[in-house]
């Protein structure tokens, strides 16, 4: 028997809110969503006046443009999202019963599988792990800032989900990997180094953020309860990144979890923010 999600569980727990109560859940997300919107544009004036979209040196012609273009399809993908929003609250309709998913409930369904995880890194000193569960949209994560945070000890076990993947049917959704080789390592050219890890999960969000769901920990870790559903397509051998979660590890840093299909196992782990991308890594993204 499939295990449910842990948002399928709420839902069937959680009494019906009101018309009223839904339509003030959606405008504050609005809110939120404009406050996002606001700051990607500034990302992208600031971005404008530092010479970002020029190319840099030892970069290949065409580099800066990309980056230009990946933040325009970052901030479009946000004015859509605000678009439907706004078009819902101004239509009159009601507003269907999808409860939002709530931190604590989802701690504790995540509890049990992060400590066994936790336990199989760090062995005895899994139990210091202080789990909190985080909502957090990933157009909103910036990765770089996270990746230059000092480390926190204190809050080793503290991780972010996407509220827009928590309960989704995973074993309807079609994996998508997408080609991320530009961001490998060119041999022989001391000027095309790895890229660093958290650059890649910005690439990531900006150029597909709008098309296909960003998994984090809860595909991640329905991945692992039900071996005999992982797609074909990711037991190749190679690591495989949910960029929907980030989580501090024993040494207090952030890191992104990936799996490797290892013979009969999905081998858990994950991998510090400013770490190489190399040639055996994938990133796994879930079409809409």
């Amino acid at each position: 028997m499939p295990l449910e999600s842990p948002f399928a569980t709420m839902r069937k727990q959680t009494s019906e809110k009101s018309q009223a109560e839904l339509r003030t859940a959606l405008e504050k997300k609005l809110l939120a969503a404009k406050s996002a919107i606001y700051a990607g544009i500034t990302e992208y004036e600031k971005a404008l006046e530092d010479s970002t979209f020029d190319d840099q040196q030892g970069e290949q012609a065409g580099s800066g443009e990309k980056r230009q273009e990946a933040m325009q399809k970052r901030l479009l993908g946000m004015e859509k999202r605000i678009e439907a929003m706004k078009k819902q609250l101004d239509s009159g309709a009601d507003i269907p019963q999808i409860p939002d998913p709530d931190p604590e409930t989802l701690r504790q369904t995540n509890e049990p599988f992060l400590l066994d995880t936790f336990t199989s890194w760090y062995q005895a000193d899994a139990s210091k792990a202080k789990q909190e569960a985080v909502l957090t949209p990933p157009d909103s994560q910036d990765f770089k800032a996270l990746s230059q945070e000092p480390k926190k000890e204190a809050e080793f076990g503290k991780y972010t989900l996407n509220p827009e993947t928590q309960g989704l049917d995973f074993e309807q959704l079609t994996t998508f990997v997408p080609d991320l080789s530009q961001f490998e390592a060119q041999q022989g050219n001391p000027n095309k180094p790895a890229a660093p890890l958290h650059e890649v999960m910005k690439y990531v969000l900006d150029t597909y953020g709008d098309k296909y769901y960003i998994p984090g920990i809860e595909y991640w870790k329905w991945l692992y309860e039900n071996p005999d559903k992982i797609p074909l397509n990711l037991k190749d051998g190679n690591y495989y990144f949910f960029p929907g979660s980030v989580l501090r590890g024993h040494d207090g840093d952030w890191y992104v979890p990936y799996a490797i299909w290892s013979g009969s196992t999905w081998y858990r782990d994950a991998i510090w923010l400013t770490n190489d991308w190399f040639s055996i890594y994938r990133v796994v993204l879930l079409e809409r």
